[in-house]
């Protein structure tokens, strides 16, 4: 899933609905709250960043 990196820290929201759909990887979805925010993103979400 190509995000183009526009989500802050509701991307945790729309990582979780994207689980059962079982993509390969979320793609350019980085937080713009830094990398604390996307570190808290890869803990929430079982889908490869």
């Amino acid at each position: 899933m190509e995000l183009h990196g526009y989500w802050n820290l509701p991307a945790v929201k729309i990582a979780k609905a994207l689980e059962p759909l079982d993509p390969m990887r979320l793609e350019e979805m980085p937080p713009r709250d830094g990398p604390a925010a996307y570190a808290e993103l890869a803990r929430s979400t079982r889908l490869p960043l």
